[in-house]
């Protein structure tokens, strides 16, 4: 017949499986359900960092964007800028173009106010001996008429005596109209414009 001792030697063997089988299932429970755990907080992470790779994805493409703008912006503006300077330049040459013009204009009028001066003083010193001259022909014109006239009544006179057909007669007016003539003959004809 067995001993007691055996028989509580495998029922305390039992009961200590059947604890240690208990814990295990417990155990295995546990990590089935820390692995259900772990594998949602996986696939969480595993959507977490799939979405932060779109995200900097995103924004990296954005940054490239914003450096490509800044690039244009800075390139614009220093096409900007450089227009900006030329048009100074050309508004600073085109003042200081108008602003020589101007001199040149009134450098000229000055010329010309000048050399209208130097007309009128020329001209009043052409005018002077020309007057002084008309006026010494018309004296001389007028004594010439006068001895024309004088030579004239003194022609008349024998043609009375003498008749309407004489040679006589007709050669002393002829001379006194020679002596008109010659008389008005020594002016210039440009006398009446009154400049010799």
């Amino acid at each position: 017949m067995p001993s007691p001792y055996l028989n509580y030697a495998l029922a305390a063997l039992s009961f200590g499986l059947a604890v240690a089988f208990f814990r295990i299932s417990d155990e295995n429970s546990a990590l089935t359900q820390a692995k259900i755990a772990v594998e949602m907080r996986l696939e969480t992470a595993e959507g977490e960092a799939k979405s932060f790779r779109e995200k900097y994805a995103t924004e990296e493409k954005a940054r490239e964007f914003a450096e490509a703008a800044q690039t244009l912006a800075e390139t614009s503006e220093r096409a900007v800028r450089s227009q900006l300077a030329h048009e100074t330049k050309a508004h600073q040459a085109a003042e200081k173009s108008l602003e020589e013009a101007e001199n040149a204009r009134h450098s000229v009028e000055a010329a010309l106010s000048d050399a209208l001066e130097q007309v009128r003083v020329l001209n009043a010193k052409l005018v002077e001996p020309s007057a002084a001259k008309e006026q010494s022909e018309r004296k001389a014109d007028a004594s010439a008429s006068d001895k024309g006239d004088a030579a004239a009544a003194d022609a008349k006179e024998p043609a009375a005596h003498i008749g309407d057909g004489s040679p006589a007669v007709s050669a002393v007016p002829a001379g006194a109209m020679a002596a008109q003539a010659s008389m008005a003959g020594s002016r210039p004809w440009y006398s009446f414009l009154g400049l010799f």
